[in-house]
């Protein structure tokens, strides 16, 4: 009753099947199926939610080994620049940000936000109007091909994702303490979460979906109660109130989450 009562005041004029029919056509493809996999335990509870009986198994996802930039000494004194990166719509927490940064400005806060990549359209101007400022697209940006085909193109030519080294240089040139993941959906899996581990700055989200387990497990992980996502003033205050060390984090690369054989123990698949 609450997704048929969401569809009917914000379906953004696209016909949706009725959420009971979805919901029992995927039960009856995932019950045919030999295994179930989920990326974090978070989305694995989420599915069981919806289907108590299906036996579903956690599998991180598989990551190749990255390397961490190193970070630059905190400046005392001076302002917090927190960025945010990618591309942000609402469920990436658009709108939370614009409260951020409009409470930051009404209370003289000594926070700045900029989005290194961009906004949804339909956001950019009251971002902008709130002081939040854009890098912009990324050079690589292909609009003939979604970000997925696009990344899997480059992977595939030059084996590595050539937009992560831009937003990498983008985050310095922002000069940036912080990155913030300020989505207010509990994502399955976060690529901004890994680019963001990648900067060497401490990393703040909600203690949401599959980021938080992640940042958990991270020393430079900061989560924040979900309940601040919608109290905007509590939430700047806990972002000025974050222990940045002065020092910054040692540029070690992060290790690969990977298996020697995908297939066999990944998807533990013997043919």
């Amino acid at each position: 009753s609450a997704c048929r009562a969401c569809l009917a005041s914000d379906a953004d004029g696209f016909e949706e099947p009725d959420p009971g029919e979805r919901r029992a056509a995927f039960g009856a493809f995932l019950a045919r199926a030999s295994r179930v996999f989920a990326p974090s335990a978070d989305t694995a509870g989420r599915i069981r939610d919806v289907y108590p009986n299906l036996a579903v198994t956690v599998r991180p996802r598989v990551e190749p080994e990255r390397s961490v930039r190193p970070t630059a000494l905190q400046r005392p004194g001076r302002v917090r620049r927190v960025a945010v990166l990618g591309g942000i719509s609402l469920p990436e927490g658009g709108l939370l940000l614009q409260a951020l940064a409009s409470d930051a400005r009404k209370r003289d806060l000594p926070l700045r936000f900029s989005i290194v990549g961009f906004s949804d359209p339909t956001l950019t101007g009251g971002l902008e109007r709130a002081g939040v400022t854009e890098t912009g697209r990324y050079s690589t940006d292909d609009p003939t091909l979604d970000r997925v085909a696009r990344a899997a193109l480059q992977i595939a030519e030059t084996g590595r994702h050539w937009e992560d080294d831009e937003i990498l240089d983008l985050v310095t040139q922002v000069s940036a303490d912080l990155v913030l993941m300020p989505s207010i959906w509990p994502e399955t899996y976060a690529y901004a979460l890994s680019l963001a581990l990648r900067t060497g700055l401490p990393v703040a989200a909600f203690d949401l979906g599959e980021p938080a387990e992640r940042l958990r497990a991270d020393p430079d992980g900061h989560l924040l109660p979900y309940a601040l996502a919608t109290d905007p003033a509590a939430c700047n205050d806990r972002l000025l109130a974050l222990d940045i060390p002065a020092g910054g984090r040692v540029a070690t690369p992060i290790r690969a989450a990977t298996s020697d054989g995908l297939m066999r123990d990944y998807y533990a698949l013997t043919t």
